[in-house]
């Protein structure tokens, strides 16, 4: 199933306004931890930026060609990377963070070994980019998190969820993991940097019917080949997309699954 672990220690993380910039105090266990803002815009809300910086890392690396420097090194992460952070700092939010994956085994490799198995191993040139990476994103005095035994999304869904009351901010979540899809409020929307496409929460419900929060539980049924995840065999988008309209989620289908007929019960049953 999938479902954001939310990553602890972040419950401190306080927004305190500045004159110029705002500054946000993480634990000291987490690197990287001042957060630098920007000239505010004049807006009736503020807006926070919380991007996938692992995925950006990812991208960058299957969008742009090589980039042999004289030493002979490859720098297309680098490169790719940096240039598309820079274009969101452009923007101008008033707060502004990158949350990385962590180096270390994640608790969803702990609960589901074969979490991700299926993906080709990360290549030399790719790897030897990412510490040069943050290494430059910390100079420039951008802010990061990094939540030991958490992913990037883990420590977006932690943030996202503890501002999410405050009626004056606006936060916009820059993903393609369409898992972050159930953080999707009235002040927070999320946007896939690849496709280029904002998602608010009446963009969401037009396309599948449901509420955000239900995507969890749409995803374990129906799988998801990218984190070798397994779903129902044999229950598709349109199935699962009426059993959550329906039901809601897992635990109240199987709680009425006596009111299941046919194969689509046998289905769920094996």
């Amino acid at each position: 199933m999938h479902f954001l672990f939310f990553a602890k220690n972040i419950d401190i993380f306080e927004l305190k306004s500045r004159p110029f910039f705002s500054l946000a105090i993480l634990p000291a266990s987490f690197t990287n931890n001042f957060i630098a803002c920007f000239i505010s815009r004049i807006f009736s809300m503020k807006k926070l930026s919380l991007v996938d910086g692992s995925g950006f890392l990812f991208r960058a690396w299957y969008a742009f060609p090589p980039m042999i420097n004289a030493k002979g090194q490859n720098q297309n992460v680098i490169y790719g990377s940096i240039r598309m952070m820079l274009k969101l700092l452009f923007e101008q939010p008033e707060y502004f963070v990158i949350c990385w994956d962590s180096p270390v085994k994640t608790k969803r490799k702990e609960k589901y070994e074969a979490y991700k198995a299926n993906r080709t191993k990360l290549e030399d040139e790719f790897k030897a980019q990412i510490p040069l990476v943050m290494e430059l994103v910390s100079e420039l005095g951008i802010p990061t998190v990094t939540a030991p035994g958490y992913e990037a999304d883990d420590s977006i869904g932690t943030l996202a969820t503890l501002h999410q009351q405050n009626p004056d901010l606006l936060i916009q979540v820059f993903s393609s993991d369409k898992d972050l899809k159930q953080l999707l409020a009235p002040n927070l929307i999320v946007t896939d940097p690849l496709k280029h496409i904002t998602t608010k929460i009446p963009d969401f419900e037009k396309e599948f019917g449901f509420a955000p929060v239900s995507i969890v539980d749409y995803l374990a049924l129906i799988g998801d080949a990218a984190d070798n995840v397994k779903g129902v065999a044999g229950i598709g988008p349109k199935k699962a997309s009426d059993l959550i309209k329906k039901y809601g989620t897992i635990e109240q289908i199987y709680t009425h699954l006596d009111e299941i007929q046919g194969e689509i019960k046998e289905k769920l049953i094996n």
